[in-house]
Order: structure tokens, then sequence, then C-alpha cells
């Protein structure tokens, strides 16, 4: 299973010699190409567990720093991108391996407890969110690798004894809150999955945009949707409610956050867009 996370991990990061091979191992269809991987991975679903974490919504911030922290707290340095999915499933896999192979039982259970609580904190806390989402719009290759990573992670879930409580990188988040006199703050909490309780994607304001019936402005998502508002603020509004509304795709106490969290965003959403009509 520790090899399986590696190969898994391997397909965030740009196709290379040995992406062919290891798509024959998935048995997924075909290995992707590096445009697929820029459509994907580039331009909608940057594969930084800190972009769907963070209050932020960016890369970096506090959600980073609390990877580092669980690196530090195991006695080793970081690297320099903690929370890209590639490096997670590589430092999850030394510890799977790690356990695995320690002689001394109170070490091993520890190993254990540290891989537990690694997988519950910074993988299932957004991962199966992502998973989701590629479905919506990736490609054949990265959509049958993403059925395969959900397996995986389903399967690693019912093997390990996972914490009781939601993963502290989620409960560190606040809410989103209505803009009162902070428009641009209010963008970015939309943009924010930690905050919102869904994912935008560009693909996602175009569909916005397109329901709406108005242009979609080219350029950063906070450029876009700030230009979508100023359009026609209501219907905007009342398609990104309608995004929110949509199902997690994610299970289980985690799963009950997001959509939580989501719902919240989706009655605000819709609130706003009653306000702006009248």
């Amino acid at each position: 299973m520790s090899e399986l996370a590696r190969c898994l991990g391997v397909f965030s990061e740009p196709p290379g010699p040995e992406t062919a091979r290891i798509a024959a191992l998935l048995e997924l269809p075909g290995a992707p190409e590096g445009w697929e991987y820029s459509a994907i991975f580039l331009e909608q679903l940057y594969p930084y567990a800190s972009v769907y974490l963070d209050t932020s919504g960016m890369m970096g911030g506090d959600a980073r720093d609390r990877v580092a922290g669980f690196w530090r707290a195991l006695g080793e340095v970081p690297p320099a991108e903690p929370d890209h999915l590639g490096t997670l499933m590589g430092a999850y896999a030394n510890l799977a391996e790690a356990a695995a192979g320690e002689v001394d039982g109170r070490r091993s259970a520890a190993l254990e407890h540290a891989r537990a609580a690694f997988l519950w904190e910074h993988i299932l806390s957004w991962l199966p969110l992502w998973l989701a989402k590629l479905a919506q719009i990736g490609s054949p290759c990265y959509l049958a690798w993403g059925r395969t990573f959900e397996a995986w992670l389903a399967a690693e879930a019912a093997a390990l004894a996972l914490p009781g409580e939601l993963p502290a990188q989620l409960l560190a988040v606040e809410p989103l809150e209505p803009p009162d006199d902070d428009p641009d703050g209010f963008i970015g909490g939309l943009l924010s999955p930690a905050r919102a309780g869904f994912i935008v994607t560009p693909t996602d304001l175009a569909v916005v945009a397109e329901s709406a019936a108005v242009g979609l402005r080219a350029g950063e998502r906070r450029y876009a949707l700030k230009a979508l508002l100023a359009q026609d603020a209501a219907a905007t509004l009342r398609g990104l409610a309608t995004l929110a509304a949509q199902p997690t795709g994610v299970d289980g106490p985690i799963g009950a956050h997001w959509r939580q969290r989501a719902d919240s965003t989706a009655a605000l959403l819709n609130e706003l867009a009653a306000a702006a009509d009248g």
C-alpha cells in the first residue's frame, strides 16, 4: 500500500519518463500528456493542501505551516513545499513503511498513530473534496486516477484508528461572513474553500457567467468574479449559491463539516441575491 501511495502521488507531478510505466501499473487508460496536466493542475485544481485549507485560499499560509510542523514533530526538516500532494503521499508512505518495519512494539504503535493523524489532518481533510471536483473536469486518464485514489483513501481510512475530532486544519478557519464594508475580502472568502465550503474553479465561473447571461473576463479568478458581480450581482450570487449546494462528495464527519459550511454559504448567497434584486 505504501508503494501505491507513492504511485498515486506521482500523478500530481508533471508527466515524466516514469509516468507511463506507473499508469500501466495502476491500469489507467494511458498516460497523461503535458497539456492535460497543465489544464487541470495549473489552471483548475492546484495540488496543494493549503489552497483548500488556508483562510486565504492561496498556497502557503498557516495551513502549510501546520503540515511543516508535523514534519518537525517527527524530527525531520520539512521540504520546501510540504503541502504538495506528491510530497504528502511520499511522507505518508514513509510513515507506513517505518511502522511496518519497526520491531519495537511501542515505537511501531506510535508510528501507526502518527500515520493515522497525518492521513486525517493533512490528506482526508481536503483531498476527497478535491477529487470530487476532479471527477467533474478531469480527462479520462485523470478521472481513472481519481477513482483509484478514492478507493485507496477509503481502504486506508477503514484500516486505521482515525482521530475522533475534526482536523485542526478545518477548525482553525472561520466560515464566510457577509461582505459588509469589505467586498474584496468577501470575494477572497468565496474563493477560499475552507471558508466557503466548496471549490470554485475557472470552469465553474464560466458556468456561472453563462447562467447569469453576463460576460466572463479573462484573468485570475478573483478578477473574473469581481467583474461578474459588477455586471449582475444578483444572478452571479444565485449561480454561486447553486454551486455551493451541489454534493460535496465527502462522507463522514469531515464531509458533514464541508456540507454544513457550504450550506451556510449557499444561504448567505441567496440572501445577498435577494437584497441585490430589491
